[in-house]
């Protein structure tokens, strides 16, 4: 893929040698942008870490155009 990609990483609960979201790097040209979020990975859609989703998303969008 061509372009950056914003990744979120839920670390609650997040095994030991669980490989970090630059291991997808190979498969892009551009960054990968990992947000790390205090919740399980089933917790991300929960009020508060959508909340931090949705407004990392804005910001991201809004400086690619």
């Amino acid at each position: 893929m061509r372009g950056d990609v914003l990744f979120f990483t839920a670390t609650r609960g997040r095994g030991e040698g669980t490989p970090p979201a630059t291991v997808r790097g190979r498969h892009l040209t551009g960054r990968v942008i990992d947000r790390h979020l205090d919740a399980t990975h089933h917790g991300l859609m929960g009020p508060g870490p959508l909340a931090e989703i949705a407004r990392a998303i804005a910001g991201f969008t809004k400086g690619a155009g």
